[in-house]
């Protein structure tokens, strides 16, 4: 799974003072894909990506919120649609 690091890297961050409220980003776009069906304990390459752009929209990245929040919202679609055994596991 995508790690705070990452997501630092991403967002462009380089202060630790945000950790915790990242982190619990991370496990709220985790618990969104889950509820719009993504099986529990995915670890792909897809669902790291999906994880990105709901931090990249929550954080307003670049003023581009839309943009990553409609993004965001076709991988998840996407996660959901897949056969368990396509994304567990996978990445």
């Amino acid at each position: 799974m995508v790690t705070v690091q990452e997501i630092k890297l991403a967002l462009r961050m380089s202060s630790a003072v945000l950790d915790q409220e990242v982190q619990g980003t991370i496990a709220a776009a985790v618990l969104d894909l889950q509820s719009a069906g993504m099986p529990p304990g995915v670890d792909n390459a897809l669902s790291d990506e999906a994880i990105r752009q709901y931090c990249k929209w929550r954080y307003d990245y670049m003023g581009k919120a839309a943009m990553y929040e409609h993004s965001y919202d076709r991988l998840k679609t996407v996660l959901a649609l897949l056969p368990k055994e396509e994304v567990v596991g996978g990445g």
